[in-house]
Parts: structure tokens; C-alpha cells; sequence
């Protein structure tokens, strides 16, 4: 059983069927009535970054990651 299952967003056109590896910052905000287990609504929300963070690279959903980050880091 997979959470999208548990869930139950198969039922729901808009879900992704999958939650790519390369997207971190992303909410899927999920809305249920009341003892209804079939949900109601589907949002999926990019994570916005204020100053002084607000450059930071990131991709749009199951898009690749920006060209400097697939380059790899130095510490």
C-alpha cells in the first residue's frame, strides 16, 4: 500500500502519480469533508522562500534541477 493509496488520490485527477525525486519544496495539500475518506480537493503549493533566501535555485515540479546544482557542491 502506498500513501498516495492510503490517501485515497488516485481518485483525484489533479494528484501526480508520483513525487519525483529531484522536488523538495513542495506541499500537496489534500482536503477531506468530514467521515468522507475520498478527498475533496487537491493543491499542490511551491514552497516560497523570503529574504534573504529568496534566490535560492529551485525547480519547477518534475522539471530538472537548476544546471548549478546538477554540477555538485563544494563545502
Amino acid at each position: 500500500m502506498t500513501l498516495r493509496q492510503l490517501l485515497h488520490l488516485d481518485q483525484i485527477a489533479d494528484a501526480p502519480r508520483s513525487w519525483p525525486d529531484s522536488n523538495y519544496d513542495f506541499f500537496w495539500i489534500v482536503d477531506y469533508a468530514p467521515n468522507n475518506p475520498v478527498p475533496t480537493g487537491f493543491r499542490m503549493v511551491r514552497q516560497a522562500f523570503a529574504a534573504p533566501f529568496a534566490q535560492l535555485p529551485a525547480n519547477d515540479w518534475d522539471e530538472p534541477e537548476p544546471q548549478h546544482m546538477q554540477a555538485g557542491c563544494r563545502k
